[in-house]
């Protein structure tokens, strides 16, 4: 069975903040700004995870959490209609406190932030929560993310 890596956990609490129950969010935040555990993020989100596990055979990390939500997650969401799962990116173009205004594909949406981002930040949203900033970098999803 494949074991994640603790930043792993917490991406994964990131992209799923939005699909926890609204009661067991700040526990979440709690582990993502702390101590994550495996059994707290497989309570919280056990199909993400379960879905992890079956397409990584040994460690889980971050880049396998970010190809599964922004690949993997973001088709079955869009053939199953549920079009408000799917990750895309936006630029943040209004930030207070724990909100924020991203504009993407010529729209505009108020967010909420697990930290603080500054206007003109490139992130990563899926379900109403800004994710991460968004990193050049990362060539693993940065393909995908360029064709939403």
């Amino acid at each position: 069975m494949a074991k994640f890596s603790q930043e792993a956990l917490k991406l994964i609490l990131r992209y799923g903040m939005g699909c926890i129950p609204e009661e067991k969010r700040e526990k979440a935040k709690e582990a993502i700004f702390g101590n994550c555990t495996e059994e707290l993020v497989k309570e919280l989100l056990p199909e993400a995870c379960q879905n992890l596990e079956a397409l990584v055979p040994n460690e889980i990390k971050e880049n396998h959490v970010r190809k599964y939500f922004l690949d993997l997650h973001t088709k079955i969401a869009s053939i199953t209609e549920k079009m408000n799962c799917t990750a895309f990116k936006a630029k943040i173009i209004k930030s207070y406190g724990d909100e924020c205004v991203v504009v993407y594909n010529n729209r505009t949406e108020k967010v909420k932030c697990l930290e603080k981002f500054d206007v003109g930040d490139v992130v990563i949203v899926h379900r109403s929560y800004v994710v991460e900033k968004y990193d050049e970098n990362l060539h693993a999803w940065q393909s995908f993310v360029e064709k939403r």
